[in-house]
């Protein structure tokens, strides 16, 4: 080494050497710096992708609206060589055909028309056919007046001998009914509840019918069918702790009553139990597992279908109950986790969702293979989805594990109980009725819209279940309450 054609001295290698040194060291710190800015990048791209798939949840990967595809009965297979046609509108195939079922003495008027009087007909040798039955078509149609308007006249008589002005009393059920009779009460209480109609809707419906009530009347009958229905609700609630199966559920609710407090809460829940025969539809203020205490008591021993909120668990620890974990929600957790853009974790949920696939195949096929191959597939099943859920550690597949580590057994109890379904659909069907009604009235304003919507959803949810005329039912609750007799019943009957 030379510097100006001659060798360098001692300071000027000592020189060299301390610059070389400084450069090491800034490119040391440089690399340093960039080292830790790649760690931070990476941490922050970790945290935005799992901010873009929280915000690409769907129907098929979370909670957002209930689904269940993968557990509805496997489609027919397609023949080789034939393309499958788009499905039409309309009725579908296999589906129950709706039919007229009218009859000629269902009929309030006859119109009948024969052959032989016809002009077109009349050159024509015409003789009746006795062994053909003749074409029949229904016709409804409004009566010019549809509502009936009564007068209760009672006249005024004098007592000679007191002076006293006396009336004739009304009938119980006339007086107490007011304006409104039984049926057309109980009419604006199905617009009411059933079609979600407001208090104003009632009011023009009423009007269009030829009945002229204001909107303070029609709250004011509402308010009495909720008393009418207050016996047969509370039946059917006093029977939960007895059933062996209930399927339940809870959704958001809003109340704002007129006279809020201040320490009160808008947000409350509308909690939904399934038994097999009835619906009973309560709203609390709290979405803990004390409306489960309250409401089916310490000493339940009822198999209850449910999705995987803590509620249910804390309770089953407290009460003797099972408890069958919602698998369309266990499915919609494992499809996120096969989406995630992480390769190891995407692997763990695409294992885990072909394992549900096979189970409820095998399912739906538990009548044609009969119970003991049935039980015999779906448990080697169980311990495949069980040994591959439970062994993972995957960035984001902490919770998947940990939840079939402490509850995976919770999720085949339908293996030896074949009377409970492995979803939680039948009390998810029976809430979107109050969901629907909760985005159109925006809620209820206080206690007595609470109570109004637990009575009316409880029994327009049971006669459907139950295959009874709601409107019916309901007239009939009216008239035996104007009465002061005893009121119907909506328990299933005893066979």
């Amino acid at each position: 080494m030379e510097i100006n054609g001659r060798r360098p001295t001692y300071k000027e290698l000592l020189s060299l050497v301390d610059k070389q040194a400084q450069i090491i060291e800034a490119q040391a710190k440089r690399i340093e710096e960039q080292d830790r800015r790649i760690e931070e990048l990476e941490k922050r791209v970790v945290e935005l992708e799992g901010k873009l798939a929280a915000a690409q949840k769907n129907s098929s990967n979370s909670s957002k609206p209930p689904s269940s595809d993968i557990t509805a009965p496997p489609k027919p297979k397609q023949k080789k060589g034939k393309r499958r046609r788009k499905r039409g509108i309309g009725g579908q195939h296999g589906h129950c055909k709706a039919e007229c079922n009218l009859r000629i003495e269902d009929a309030d008027y006859e119109e009948q028309y024969f052959a032989d009087q016809c002009p077109e007909y009349m050159n024509r040798d015409l003789v009746p056919a006795p062994g053909l039955q003749p074409k029949l078509l229904f016709h409804h149609e409004l009566i010019d007046k549809p509502v009936e308007l009564t007068v209760h006249i009672s006249y005024p008589y004098i007592d000679r001998e007191t002076d006293e002005v006396v009336y004739a009393p009304f009938p119980r059920e006339v007086e107490t009914a007011g304006i409104l009779g039984p049926r057309l009460t109980s009419f604006a209480a199905c617009l009411k509840g059933g079609v979600h109609a407001s208090y104003t809707g009632v009011e023009k419906v009423l009007g269009m019918l030829g009945v002229d009530v204001c909107r303070a009347t029609i709250c004011n009958k509402i308010k009495k069918v909720t008393e009418a229905l207050c016996f047969s609700v509370e039946e059917l609630h006093s029977e939960l702790p007895n059933q062996g199966q209930l399927n339940v559920d809870e959704s958001g609710h809003k109340d704002h009553p007129f006279d809020k407090p201040k320490d009160h809460k808008s947000k409350h829940w509308i909690w939904v139990f399934a038994a097999p025969l009835f619906t009973v539809f309560r709203i609390f203020g709290t979405r803990s597992a004390d409306v489960l205490k309250d409401v089916l008591g310490p000493d339940c021993e009822a198999m209850i279908g449910s999705d995987f909120y803590s509620a249910y668990t804390c309770y089953a620890k407290t009460a003797n109950v099972k408890v069958q974990l919602c698998w369309a929600h266990l499915i919609r957790d494992i499809k996120f986790l096969g989406e995630s853009p992480n390769k190891v974790t995407a692997n763990y949920g695409k294992r885990l969702l072909e394992l549900c696939k096979k189970i409820f195949h095998l399912y739906h096929r538990r009548e044609e293979l009969g119970e003991e191959a049935f039980l015999r597939r779906m448990l080697k099943l169980k311990q495949q989805f069980l040994d591959i859920g439970r062994r993972s550690k995957a960035v984001g597949s902490d919770n998947m594990v940990d939840r079939l580590k402490k509850h995976g057994e919770e999720y085949f109890l339908f293996l030896e109980n074949p009377q409970i379904e492995p979803t939680n659909n039948l009390a998810e069907r029976e809430v979107r009725h109050c969901v629907i009604d909760r985005r159109i009235t925006q809620g209820t304003r206080g206690p007595d819209g609470q109570r109004w919507c637990e009575c009316i959803w409880t029994v327009l949810a049971t006669c459907a279940r139950q295959k009874r005329d709601a409107f019916e039912f309901i007239t009939e609750s009216v008239q035996t309450y104007y009465r002061g007799e005893s009121q119907p019943s909506l328990l299933p009957v005893q066979q």
